[in-house]
């Protein structure tokens, strides 16, 4: 079968961004070892958005920074704020204390005003106290009721500052993530060697376009790749001959376009588990050394594949065989009559037909002419060996 030569992996090196070729540091026939830089990409939109960036990040962290110094004066406040609380009610005890002094002394007034033992002015006096402490102890309640309002406004400039941190803090991980996504594109703009291997195709030369080929059907590569210190020699098989294929097959590789007498040997390394549809044959893999790298990518030959062993199987010329609605005849000679005969085949290699019943070892067949018999005609038999 018709064999081509492939390398072990191939490569296609595209752009996923477009930019100017701005250093391209290998040619066709180079060997490459993976991660070496292949070339470069000038992006000076992507290094201008990446500048905007950074910037905005910056610009997040001073608001970072605002938001914590928001949260500490929010706490201030609320310290002062309890602090004012504590003061009012302290002076609220107070003024509590000082009402219950007067309330006594009023009492104690009126008692001795009933025993005509002060004089009336003095109930008045007392009753003047007792009214000046109350309107102290209301003063002073107006006071704690002030200091709590302002301690639950601090409280809530605290959950409202906290909350401004936490927004300031998710805005800068989403510029950080924003640089990180711009650091990322521009580096797609470097090109490495994906595998070690020899670059077999160059497309482009210092400044010109790339176009990206994300989601860009129009875009080429920049490279391609390939490793041959090992090459896969591919073949298709016919359908009829897939039901002999194993792996380990032995094989020969010869008659290969430009290397003249060569012959390789091998073995079927792996196979398709499907057929092509279309063609309805089998594509089966060879790998094959290559360290002095003798064969190429592209180099064309023919395969060998020994599918199997048929042993004290009949063999026919190929051109002893004839089919007719799709049935094979080979056309048996006894004596100066032939007979055609259905046969049955297990392979053929284009020289040789193996049957697989119809006829028997040391029957007479007929190798050439076999257009012109019909069965039971009479011949003059001339052993083909003779010819």
């Amino acid at each position: 079968m018709p064999g081509t030569v492939e390398g072990e992996e191939t490569t296609d090196i595209y752009s996923k961004v477009g930019g100017f070729l701005d250093k391209i540091f290998v040619d066709i026939g180079d060997n490459v070892a993976k991660g070496d830089t292949l070339a470069v990409l000038s992006i000076p939109e992507m290094d201008h958005e990446l500048a905007r960036l950074e910037a905005a990040a910056e610009s997040a962290r001073a608001i970072i920074g605002q938001a914590v110094a928001g949260i500490t004066q929010a706490n201030a406040h609320v310290q002062s704020s309890q602090a004012a609380i504590e003061e009012a009610e302290t002076e609220s005890a107070e003024k509590e204390a000082n009402l219950k002094f007067r309330s006594a002394e009023l009492k104690r007034t009126e008692e001795l005003v009933e025993k005509k033992a002060l004089l009336a002015k003095k109930l008045d006096e007392a009753k003047f106290n007792v009214e000046a402490a109350t309107a102290a102890l209301g003063t002073v309640a107006a006071r704690v009721r002030t200091a709590e309002a302002n301690l639950a406004v601090a409280e809530a400039s605290v959950e409202k500052a906290k909350t401004d941190h936490a927004s300031a803090v998710a805005k800068a991980k989403v510029a950080d993530l924003d640089i990180k996504k711009a650091q990322t594109m521009i580096g797609y703009g470097t090109l490495e060697a994906p595998f070690d291997g020899v670059v077999t195709r160059r497309m482009f030369d210092l400044g010109a376009f790339i176009k990206p080929a994300d989601g860009n059907s129009a875009a080429l590569p920049l490279l391609t790749i390939s490793r041959i210190n090992t090459v896969r020699l591919i073949v298709d098989l016919p359908m009829k001959e897939v039901r002999w294929l194993e792996e380990g097959d032995k094989i020969l590789f010869d008659r290969i376009n430009v290397l003249p007498g060569e012959k390789i040997s091998g073995t079927v390394t792996r196979f398709s588990a499907a057929l092509n549809s279309k063609s309805r044959m089998l594509r089966v893999e060879i790998d094959l050394p290559n360290e002095e790298r003798k064969l190429r990518p592209g180099y064309f030959g023919y395969v060998t594949i020994h599918l199997a062993e048929f042993k004290d199987t009949p063999v026919v010329p190929s051109s002893a065989l004839t089919v007719i609605d799709d049935l094979y005849y080979v056309f048996v000679v006894k004596g100066t009559t032939c007979h055609r005969r259905l046969v049955t085949t297990n392979y053929r290699d284009g020289v040789i037909v193996g049957i697989e019943s119809g006829i028997k070892a040391g029957e007479q067949v007929v190798k050439t002419g076999i257009g012109q018999l019909t069965d039971g005609q009479k011949v003059k038999p001339v052993p083909a060996e003779n010819e």
